[in-house]
């Protein structure tokens, strides 16, 4: 028996994409011979992360090999995940599992540890945006399973913000994976069902990768993504 695994979507369009507008300048006014304190408090946009939301629409299908359908089922209201990594992922049983802040590379080189993440990031250790600063290891989140594996170990976890532009615990849950075949994490989503989000529409999913724009990086980093519809 060969389980059902993610595979990539039928269609990925972007839809809209926008980032903060940055506030203008406040004045005060100087005289000679004073001497002013100042409280101050402002917004920057962070250098990285990458957010996408949006919704999910599918079929489940019974095709042959060649894709030739003999039935399928419209999906109204889908449940599942949606995965976004750097790399293709290999979602062979027990390949993708719950990513570990704690572990080392002793004996496995190849292994992105949290330390060095954070650096191809452009991450300082003492970074308000890091990582560990995101993301919690907890198993508060909802089980899923990864094709035949099953995800319900601790895990580092998140959710993006709701309607009053705060955490739920049931809602927009994200979890970091890991793909022991390339080496990169595996940005996880659980797909909602038209959950009020942050900018008050509704919306199947909120989700947020890591991507570099320190010291004036513009660069862009691909993400490969993945659906799992159930």
């Amino acid at each position: 028996m060969v389980p059902t695994e993610p595979e990539g979507p039928t269609t990925l369009d972007v839809v809209n994409t926008s980032r903060r507008t940055p506030a203008g300048a406040a004045t005060i006014q100087a005289q000679a011979g004073n001497v002013t304190q100042l409280s101050i408090t402002g917004n920057t946009v962070t250098q990285t992360w990458q957010a996408y939301y949006g919704n999910v629409s599918g079929t489940i299908t019974l095709d042959n090999a060649q894709n030739h359908t003999i039935y399928d089922w419209e999906l109204a209201s889908p449940e599942g995940e949606i995965y976004a990594s750097e790399a293709q992922v290999d979602f062979t049983h027990g390949n993708v599992f719950c990513y570990d802040f704690n572990q080392s590379d002793v004996g496995d080189s190849g292994f992105n540890t949290l330390a060095e993440y954070e650096a191809l990031l452009g991450l300082a250790t003492d970074d308000a945006d890091g990582i560990d600063e995101t993301f919690a290891e907890s198993t508060s989140y909802d089980a899923f399973y990864v094709g035949s594996y099953y995800v319900d170990a601790i895990c580092p976890t998140t959710q993006m913000y709701d309607q009053n532009e705060q955490k739920d615990p049931d809602k927009f849950q994200e979890v970091l994976l890991y793909d022991n075949s390339s080496d990169k994490l595996v940005y996880t989503t659980i797909i909602e069902q038209d959950v009020q989000g942050f900018d008050d529409q509704y919306w199947d999913f909120e989700m947020i990768v890591g991507e570099d724009g320190h010291n004036g990086d513009t660069t862009t980093t691909t993400y490969y993504f993945y659906v799992e519809l159930e």
